[in-house]
């Protein structure tokens, strides 16, 4: 059978959901009968909510078990949404050190079963930047996570530089996943299928959207950019993009062909979705992920849309052979 490695995939670990414990804003930590609930959106009429904390969401046991039960032969896990950019620059970067020591101790627990990545601070560019090398020469530890801005900027701002050359120069892949603490009212209702299902694809698509026309991946080539939730809604989008482009877009190259450079992950439960994505970066820069262990984790249907999707062979380089390349992973077959 060939590789399966899952690329989005998320642990909420006692350590890390400490950092929320005694906050008194979204993100933050509540009790809720003999569990606790991990509480990361709110609407602009002030409504809470988010998972109950069971043992799916803050234990390595359970990751494996899921693995197991589905046939994944290995997870780069993430720590989960909201990650560190509702921190202050200082207290983020200590965070960011720790989390990130502590997730490369993933892979020797679970004899490679799991590999961490790291994870960004809320800081000044250029401490970001050394971040990203510490990182990249930590064994353990294959690529990291950020939220849709760095440092709480915007992709397409060029105080970013020294972040896209040090990811440049390690060759580092770095997922970018939407973090929607606030949730707009138009999004709200219907469980997740508004916030989650519509917002994070939306926000997903305009981060993508802001780098592609600040000429990020042009000016800085050998990036690894990892887009969660296939990219959003850029496959789709990608012909009205170039349709309205003007002369304040800063950079010489068409919006779909540097799209070509992005790598996406193929969560997306639709078959043509999965073909349209996969016309646009190709099958060997899109990569299986489950979300897990979100409730939208729905294995079989995800699988199910890549197998109908692709022919056999784009179908086993998107099942695990890309992210085994891209994410340099210890791995060859089952």
């Amino acid at each position: 059978m060939s590789l399966v490695v899952d690329i989005h995939s998320h642990l909420y670990p006692d350590w890390f959901i400490d950092f929320f414990r005694g906050r008194s804003k979204v993100p933050r930590v509540v009790a809720d009968g003999e569990a606790e609930r991990l509480l990361l959106f709110t609407t602009q009429s002030g409504e809470e909510s988010g998972p109950l904390l069971t043992q799916s969401y803050t234990t390595v046991a359970a990751k494996l078990d899921f693995m197991r039960m589905h046939g994944i032969d290995s997870s780069v896990v993430s720590l989960g949404n909201p990650w560190l950019e509702v921190f202050e620059p200082e207290e983020s970067l200590d965070l960011a050190r720790d989390a990130n020591a502590r997730m490369a101790t993933l892979a020797e627990e679970t004899s490679g079963r799991i590999i961490g990545m790291g994870v960004l601070p809320r800081a000044d560019p250029a401490d970001i930047a050394l971040v990203v090398e510490q990182i990249a020469q930590t064994p353990g530890l294959r690529g990291m996570i950020s939220s849709t801005t760095i440092g709480g900027l915007s992709l397409d701002d060029t105080r970013l530089d020294p972040v896209w050359e040090a990811l440049a120069a390690t060759r580092s892949p770095l997922m970018i996943h939407p973090m929607m603490a606030e949730v707009p009212e138009e999004l709200s209702g219907y469980g997740i299928a508004m916030s989650a299902g519509i917002g994070f694809p939306l926000k997903t698509t305009i981060a993508l959207a802001r780098l592609l026309l600040g000429g990020v991946l042009e000016r800085h080539a050998g990036l690894r950019l990892v887009a969660a939730h296939g990219g959003g809604t850029l496959p789709f989008l990608i012909g009205r993009l170039e349709g309205t482009l003007t002369s304040q877009a800063r950079t010489s190259s068409s919006p779909r062909e540097s799209a070509g450079h992005l790598l996406l992950d193929a969560a997306l439960y639709d078959a043509g979705a999965v073909r349209l994505t996969a016309d646009l970066v190709g099958a060997d820069r899109l990569m299986f992920g489950t979300d897990h262990p979100f409730p939208n984790a729905d294995v079989a249907r995800i699988r199910e849309a890549i197998a109908s999707g692709l022919s056999g062979t784009e179908a086993s380089a998107t099942m695990g052979g890309a992210a085994a390349a891209w994410y340099q992973l210890p791995v060859a077959t089952r």
